[in-house]
């Protein structure tokens, strides 16, 4: 149960396998946002990825348990694979506000590219009236064209107000800036597996040693 007037971020994923990007960015996130937890969330079944390269839920869940085990503010939520299904944001954020007691604030966390095809996402509308949205800036990406997303494929009443956006309902969308960009992928670990090749300082050494003793990747 969320505890009543905390800040929780959402990072929602598929992490296969989770690497520094990943926390390295969750991090930033929780320092600029002044967030009391991060919650990580693995996705079941990703409804906008090929299925035959992930990994089943279980090896993503525990690496994630591994690499974020001397984080006190992070935690790992099993959600998605409970309900089962097709891991859509708009349920998993509509099923997280059940369950908090009292008063809380949700940023859920997506990156700018993930922004940019949100109007691909299952009920992408209503997600930005259940919760605060921040956008992670990406190298290479116009901030304005966060804006330009907001009013013509989510809500033409978008009012910018420095880095952020307020929408009708109050709910913030917020462009974070300053970001730590770590040129890692989880698909070139993956092929570094594959190809016998070192994914040392990639990730944990916890995940890397998990990867080894369970075979992952290899086929």
């Amino acid at each position: 149960m969320i505890k009543q007037g905390k800040n929780i971020g959402i990072l929602g994923g598929t992490f296969n396998p989770v690497h520094y990007g990943h926390l390295r960015a969750a991090i930033d996130v929780y320092d600029m946002l002044s967030l009391d937890e991060l919650i990580f969330i693995p996705a079941l079944t990703p409804p906008h990825k090929e299925e035959s390269s992930i990994i089943s839920f279980h090896h993503r869940f525990n690496m994630l348990k591994l690499a974020t085990a001397s984080v006190p503010y992070f935690e790992v939520s099993d959600m998605e694979a409970q309900r089962g299904g097709k891991s859509f944001s708009v349920e998993t954020i509509t099923e997280i506000k059940k369950q908090i007691h009292g008063s809380a604030d949700l940023f859920f966390i997506i990156g700018m590219d993930g922004l940019l095809e949100i109007h691909l996402w299952k009920d992408y509308k209503r997600l930005f009236s259940l919760c605060n949205m921040t956008v992670i800036e990406r190298p290479g990406f116009l901030s304005e064209e966060v804006g330009y997303i907001l009013k013509n494929r989510v809500n033409s009443e978008y009012v910018k107000n420095g880095d952020s956006f307020v929408h009708p309902d109050k709910k913030t969308v917020i462009l974070l800036k300053g970001i730590t960009h770590l040129d890692i992928s989880s698909s070139s670990i993956r092929k570094y597996v594959k190809e016998d090749k070192s994914i040392k300082f990639l990730l944990p050494v916890e995940v890397e040693d998990y990867i080894s003793r369970k075979k992952l990747y290899k086929e």
